[in-house]
C-alpha cells in the first residue's frame, strides 16, 4: 500500500485520486476521459479539504492509503504563491466546509454536451471546490471554475507534477491508518450533516455551513431556540470528548512525545 509523503507536499497542492473499481469513480473517469475521478486541496501539514458524496470536509492524509502509485498524483501551481494568495485559497476552502455535495452539477460538468455558464453556487463537488479556491486568490486554473472536471484541473497548463509525492507506507503508517480514527471522522461528518439537515427543516432555511447557522440566528433571532435545541441534541458539541478519550496524544503534547 502507498501513502502521500508529507515532506514533499505544500499547502495549495492539488491531490488527484481514483478508486479503480468503484462504480462512481469509473463513471466519472469514463465520462470525462480522465485517469482520475477526484481532486483534493492540501491546506496544511497533514490536512486536506475535499468534497465527496458526504459534502465538504477536512481530513487527514495519514488515513488515506492507495493500492498503487497509479491511483494518486499531486500537482502544484507552476510559480511560487504569495502567502496572502495562499491564505485566500485555503480560507475559501475552509469556508466551504459542511456544504452539501452537488450531484447534478457534477453530472453537468462531466457531460461535454451540456453547455452554459454557471453564475452562482450553493453546493460543491471536488474539482469545483479546488478551482474556486484558487479563483478566490485571482488564479484561474480552468476557464470556468464553477463547471470543471478533475481532468480539466489536472490538465491545467498552470500546474506541474510534484515528484515523489507518494511512497510505500511503513508498517507503522499502515497500523495508524487502520486505527478507528477514520470511523470517528466519519461519525463527525454524519453528525454535522444531520445537524445541518435538521436545522434546514426546522427553520425553513438553506444553511449549508456552520457559519451559515450563526448568520441565520443573528439575522433571524426567532430561530435561536430551535437551533439551540437541535444543536444540543445532535451531539455536535460533544464530539471532541470522544476524540480526546480515544486519541489523548492529539490533545496532550507530553503524551504525543512519548508515542512517537
Amino acid at each position: 500500500m502507498y501513502i502521500l509523503d508529507a515532506k514533499h507536499l505544500l499547502p495549495g497542492d492539488i491531490i488527484f485520486t481514483r478508486d479503480k473499481w468503484n462504480p462512481t469513480s469509473i463513471g466519472i473517469r469514463v465520462a470525462s476521459w480522465s485517469r482520475f475521478s477526484h481532486a483534493i486541496l492540501y491546506v496544511d501539514a497533514y490536512s486536506y479539504i475535499d468534497s465527496d458524496m458526504e459534502g465538504v470536509h477536512a481530513n487527514n492524509p495519514q488515513y488515506k492509503l492507495f493500492p498503487s502509485t497509479n491511483d494518486v498524483a499531486v500537482k502544484r501551481y507552476k510559480e511560487p504563491i504569495s502567502e496572502g494568495s495562499l491564505n485566500k485559497i485555503c480560507d475559501y476552502a475552509r469556508s466551504e466546509i459542511d456544504k452539501r455535495y452537488s450531484v447534478l452539477s457534477t453530472f453537468g460538468s462531466v457531460i461535454w454536451f451540456i453547455s452554459g455558464e454557471l453564475k452562482t453556487v450553493d453546493r460543491q463537488f471536488c474539482s469545483r471546490l479546488v478551482a474556486m479556491s484558487y479563483a478566490a486568490a485571482g488564479i484561474n486554473l480552468v476557464r470556468n471554475p464553477l463547471r470543471c472536471t478533475p481532468n480539466r484541473v489536472f490538465r491545467s497548463a498552470d500546474l506541474v507534477t510534484v515528484p515523489d509525492a507518494c511512497r510505500e507506507a511503513s508498517q507503522a503508517e499502515l497500523a495508524l491508518a487502520a486505527r478507528p480514527g477514520t470511523s470517528i471522522v466519519t461519525k463527525q461528518e454524519e453528525i454535522t450533516n444531520k445537524l445541518l439537515t435538521d436545522i434546514r427543516a426546522a427553520t425553513n432555511s438553506q444553511v449549508e455551513t456552520i457559519s451559515d447557522v450563526v448568520e441565520l440566528v443573528i439575522s433571524e433571532p426567532e430561530t435561536d431556540a430551535k437551533v439551540l435545541s437541535i444543536l444540543i441534541d445532535s451531539g455536535y458539541l460533544l464530539m471532541w470528548m470522544e476524540m480526546r478519550q480515544r486519541f489523548p496524544e492529539w490533545y496532550d503534547a507530553g503524551i504525543y512525545a512519548q508515542s512517537v
